[in-house]
């Protein structure tokens, strides 16, 4: 059975036992932004279609796990981390839509985390994950995707381009080869792996 929440809110509001200060100042958070703005748009059809309806254990609850997800890189947590700040954090639980009195909804193990995230990755839903992520924080924050004048924007032409990955590759490309110039012993510590993936491996 596949167990998806919905963005609705619920009957009774998790923040039921907060006073009326501390509900407003928790809605003024990045939470409410998470919850509004990204919550409702995750592709959980999509993973969805990993599951069998007709056999195996329920699923954990989908919509909340992606967004577990883009909660995990957006405040770079470890597994374990994550999934503490689901059962413990009320900003976390805010921002899923969870409610705090269902352990059903509060605990999830770091393993199911893991076969979330291959699954995710297995559907190639990185990039739709991230396209969310980035057009709800848009939206929060009053930013069109409007074309703008290339003079007063000099890398909208190169995002343009190479695309995301791409971009982030070139960043992390000219950052170690300035490291290498600049502090040859700093960029000696850097992992071998990732010398030879941007610049060769040379020391």
């Amino acid at each position: 059975m596949i167990r998806t929440n919905s963005s609705i809110p619920k009957l009774f509001d998790c923040l039921w036992f907060l006073g009326q200060k501390l509900q407003k100042q928790l809605r003024s958070t990045w939470a409410e932004v998470i919850r509004q703005h990204i919550l409702p748009k995750l592709p959980v059809r999509e993973l969805s279609e990993s599951y069998r309806k007709d056999r195996g254990r329920p699923t954990k609850n989908l919509r909340t796990g992606l967004g577990l997800l883009v909660l995990q890189q957006m405040h770079d947590t470890t597994d374990e981390e994550t999934v503490q700040r689901l059962g413990y954090d009320l900003r976390w639980q805010y921002a899923l839509n969870v409610s705090r009195t269902s352990e059903e909804e509060l605990y999830l193990c770091t393993r199911t985390l893991w076969g979330l995230r291959q699954k995710a990755m297995d559907r190639g839903l990185e990039e739709k994950l991230f396209a969310v992520a980035s057009d709800g924080l848009m939206r929060a924050g009053g930013v069109t995707g409007q074309p703008q004048r290339m003079d007063s924007v000099q890398v909208k032409s190169n995002m343009r381009r190479l695309g995301r990955l791409r971009l982030l590759g070139r960043v992390n490309q000219a950052f170690l080869r300035s490291l290498q110039r600049e502090d040859p012993e700093g960029y000696g510590r850097v992992g071998e792996e990732i010398r030879k993936r941007y610049v060769g491996g040379k020391r």
